[in-house]
């Protein structure tokens, strides 16, 4: 027996498997969802009643809402012109409260950012941010909805993203009321 011809043989099988193993396994990786963006979105809120220096009540509450994002996916993603919207929801038929502009949030817009636009990011695997906004409501409203939506840019032809909607009932009395002097300015209604 030739040992030329046997040695070329299996050196000519060990490539053909060692290429079926690469697409093999590339087949796998893809199957498995491992290449995938994956963005988990949370919301926090939190309110408090609005008093004057003497303590009157203002008739208007402070509602702090924080949307925390993170990257648990094993890709970077790149978040742009994500929005925001804040509802009264009760009572009565459901009003906006704040939300992005009538056009829609303008790219590339430096901060602070419109009523409802969130702010641009970079997210790497495993890495967080939170994005924190502030906004005066009526006393009389009970209960909100946020609604926050980020476009996924791999996908720009068709409204595609992640969104996460959330429902916060404001307490009936503030436990810590807050004077009206010492609140950062916000947008108002």
């Amino acid at each position: 027996m030739n040992w030329s011809k046997c040695k070329d043989a299996l050196q000519f099988a060990q490539a053909v498997l060692t290429t079926a193993a690469i697409v093999a396994a590339a087949v796998w990786f893809l199957l498995q969802d491992q290449a995938r963006l994956r963005l988990k979105i949370e919301h926090r809120v939190s309110s408090r009643a609005l008093v004057n220096q003497r303590g009157i009540a203002l008739g208007e509450r402070l509602v702090a809402v924080d949307v925390f994002v993170s990257n648990s996916g094993d890709v970077p993603i790149d978040l742009k012109s994500g929005h925001m919207a804040v509802l009264d929801v009760n009572p009565g038929p459901p009003a906006v409260v704040w939300a992005p502009p009538e056009g829609g949030c303008p790219a590339n817009m430096p901060p602070p950012k419109a009523g409802g636009c969130l702010a641009e990011m970079r997210l790497e695997p495993g890495e967080g941010d939170q994005i924190h906004e502030e906004i005066r409501v009526p006393a009389r409203f009970a209960t909100l909805q946020g609604r926050s939506f980020f476009p996924n840019l791999k996908s720009p032809k068709r409204e595609f993203g992640w969104s996460y909607i959330s429902v916060y009932d404001l307490a009936p009395e503030a436990q810590n009321p807050l004077p009206a002097s010492t609140h950062a300015p916000t947008q108002e209604k």
